[in-house]
């Protein structure tokens, strides 16, 4: 029985053995800021469980290369090889996702609601819980303060390179901090099936 056990976890492991990647400690450096198997706890430091593989290792390797502008990760994932980098997005999207909770401002909310849909739904659909691609993360549920830290991005003049996508960023270059705030708001509230 002991032995069956081992064969399966090693087939688990898989890829990460056989490349001699030490997935666990790798996993375990992200934690401090992630938070335990991708469960964000900092209000400005993105959930990671569950979103799409190829969304985690795309924006891992823009941020590694320097094409996505970050603060701390590209300078981190340098240290990173590729298939240390397709690792950790193959073990996070492998967790459940889970919905942070946040305090609820329902004014905000009600008025990010608007917003978000004027603005943001053609792309990102409804609440912006349904997309969870490679081209398209879930943005329900996250923290409100990551969001709109990265949308900022697409709004403040300051960003003039390294934005993931034109698109948004002609979409939505024009709205107010207060707007990006409150869609960040919307956003964060939606839970489940709400």
């Amino acid at each position: 029985m002991r032995s069956l056990v081992f064969a399966l976890a090693c087939a688990a492991a898989g890829s990460s053995l056989a490349a001699g990647i030490n997935e666990f400690g790798l996993v375990n450096t992200c934690n401090s800021c992630h938070g335990v198997g991708g469960v964000s706890v900092g209000p400005s430091i993105p959930n990671l469980a569950g979103l799409d593989e190829g969304y985690l290792k795309r924006v891992m390797m823009e941020q590694k290369k320097g094409d996505r502008f970050s603060t701390i990760m590209g300078r981190l994932l340098k240290t990173y090889s590729d298939d240390e980098i397709a690792v950790l997005a193959r073990y996070f999207a492998a967790k459940e996702w889970k919905f942070i909770e946040t305090e609820k401002q329902s004014e905000v909310a009600d008025r990010g609601r608007g917003v978000y849909r004027k603005y943001c739904m053609n792309c990102h659909e409804k609440d912006g819980k349904e997309k969870n691609t490679e081209d398209m993360p879930r943005l329900s549920g996250q923290w409100p303060g990551y969001l709109k830290l990265e949308t900022l991005k697409y709004v403040d003049k300051s960003f003039t390179d390294r934005k993931p996508s034109e698109k948004m960023a002609e979409k939505i270059s024009h709205l107010s901090d207060d707007e990006v705030a409150a869609a960040a708001h919307f956003l964060a509230s939606r839970k489940g099936g709400q």
